[in-house]
């Protein structure tokens, strides 16, 4: 059975020709099942607040929230991305409570303390260094494709962080500017 994409998947009336390949990359073959397809939403929600269209990423975080945790941790990761994307739009908006239920939701799943020392964060980090290096050897196109993935991982670990708010470890002005720093070049990678 095939699922029903949202109508914010359509490509049909938009204008941005960078939004147009990432929506079809969403709603290419779209499975519950497939990890790369809930990545793939997940950017989308990402790069819509990155264009500034705020309730068309919560329409597309409110269609991955409505997955149910299915024992893969692995797949909850994307479910998870979206909820905070969600939490942070709703408190944007100054809906607290809509966006507390997206917390609670993220913590009924269980324990993701091993990400609050920022490892995770780190190794994101880490592969944009990569891209970069990539980059200045002369491999730009493949060197932008990397660094726009990685900047967009630690786009979703540093929002996780930031909602979260769990770690002691972090500092949470230091996780918001490396957030809004993150947002700054993936707008400019995008031609925004």
């Amino acid at each position: 059975m095939s699922v029903v994409l949202p109508k914010v998947f359509e490509e049909t009336a938009e204008d941005s020709k960078f939004l147009i390949r990432v929506k079809r990359r969403a709603a290419k073959e779209f499975k519950w099942t497939r990890r790369i397809c809930l990545e793939n939403v997940l950017f989308l929600a990402h790069w819509l607040c990155i264009f500034e269209r705020t309730e068309e990423a919560l329409e597309v975080c409110r269609f991955l929230a409505q997955s149910q945790f299915n024992g893969k941790l692995d797949h909850w990761w994307y479910i998870q991305g979206a909820l905070v994307l969600q939490s942070r739009i709703l408190k944007a908006q100054e809906l607290q409570q809509e966006a507390d239920d997206c917390l609670n939701k993220v913590r009924s799943v269980g324990d993701d303390t091993y990400r609050f020392d920022g490892m995770v964060l780190r190794r994101y980090e880490q592969d944009v260094n990569n891209a970069l290096d990539l980059s200045s050897r002369g491999l730009a196109h493949l060197g932008r494709l990397s660094e726009i993935c990685g900047r967009m991982m630690i786009v979703i670990e540093t929002s996780f962080l930031l909602e979260m708010n769990s770690s002691p470890a972090l500092s949470m002005t230091v996780l918001e500017e490396e957030l809004a720093a993150n947002l700054r070049h993936l707008r400019t990678l995008a031609g925004k």
